[in-house]
């Protein structure tokens, strides 16, 4: 059996033979099937168009209005989510792919933690888990990922830890934490070499108040990567440590000029920094004997050292 599908032109006839009614304009979809004897008549069938299915013109109209504001809507949330699934504070791309969760998701607790032991059993669930990933784990790219998440963890746990440690036994605890968190990203830097990770392991050596280590990796990462802005924020934050304010302003007014437009979130921190230390400095330049930071960075102020209140006054912790 032989198609013969109607021509523009019998189309257009249809339509104006078919007056106002609706049959008018759907001939223009009709086909033709003719019989291959030539005995049988050939009928028309109505084959329907896209319109016809969608019910209609004035149908197709309104979807096309319906999906028209649906997109408007949804470009116009787009802001907005992007600022509640932005994270705050310097970016460190090398974390990106880390196999790392929430601590108190793993707890199931929402609360902040309430004592030394707390802390411990919080943060000891997640570095354990991930301790079992990089055992069974046979390629770099796995033991990349478990080295970064088991240093970001112990990071994490000794900067928890810190409100804690009142006793030198605390304190031993959280020197131990700070460097296994080191240990883990130096095995990751062994396989891998990023600026990024080398920043994390100078803010362990801050946390373990090792002021002069953290200064010399950080200068080191300045000099090789001059455009990395992190890095000279935290060069920035180890020269108030160790008690050199100009310093530590030079490198903020660096780290806001390699960061102009706030990638890494460094010109903000640096700012906020900078203004804490212009309001802490004396007319020599040196910090004020109440931030801790003229003395021995290993002995901490009266209400936490100059590392905890940078860190208090930019509203974002070190680690």
């Amino acid at each position: 059996m032989a198609h013969h599908v109607t021509s523009p032109g019998t189309a257009q006839k249809a339509r104006k033979g078919g007056g106002a009614t609706g049959a008018g304009w759907r001939s223009s979809a009709r086909v033709r099937l003719a019989g291959t004897d030539g005995g049988d008549k050939g009928h028309v069938v109505y084959k329907p168009s896209l319109t016809d299915r969608l019910g209609g013109k004035k149908r197709l109209r309104d979807i096309a209005i319906a999906a028209f504001a649906v997109i408007i809507g949804v470009s116009m949330m787009l802001p907005s989510l992007s600022l509640i699934f932005a994270s705050p504070g310097p970016k460190t791309p090398a974390s990106s792919s880390t196999p790392t969760s929430d601590p108190s998701d793993a707890s199931g607790a929402s609360s902040a933690p309430a004592s030394m032991s707390d802390v411990d059993a919080t943060y000891g669930a997640t570095t354990d888990s991930l301790k079992s990933k990089l055992e069974a784990a046979t390629s770099d790219s796995d033991k990349l990922a478990c080295h970064l998440g088991l240093g970001d963890d112990y990071a994490a746990w000794a900067a928890a830890a810190r409100g804690f440690a009142k006793d030198d036994a605390g304190k031993a605890h959280v020197a131990d934490l700070y460097g296994q968190a080191i240990d883990h990203y130096r095995q990751y830097l062994s396989l891998n070499d990023s600026d990024a990770v080398k920043v994390k392991v100078a803010q362990c050596q801050l946390g373990n108040n090792d002021v002069n280590a953290a200064i010399d990796l950080l200068e080191q990462v300045a000099k090789d990567a001059p455009d990395y802005a992190p890095a000279w924020v935290y060069l920035g934050v180890s020269y108030a440590a160790g008690g050199d304010l100009t310093k530590a302003t030079n490198s903020f007014k660096k780290a806001e000029e390699t960061d102009p437009n706030d990638e890494y979130g460094a010109k903000t921190l640096a700012q906020k920094y900078e203004a804490y230390l212009a309001s802490k400095s004396g007319p020599s330049g040196s910090a004020g004997s109440d931030d801790g930071a003229g003395g021995s960075p290993s002995s901490p102020a009266p209400g936490g050292t100059l590392l905890d209140k940078l860190n208090s006054s930019a509203g974002t912790a070190a680690q």
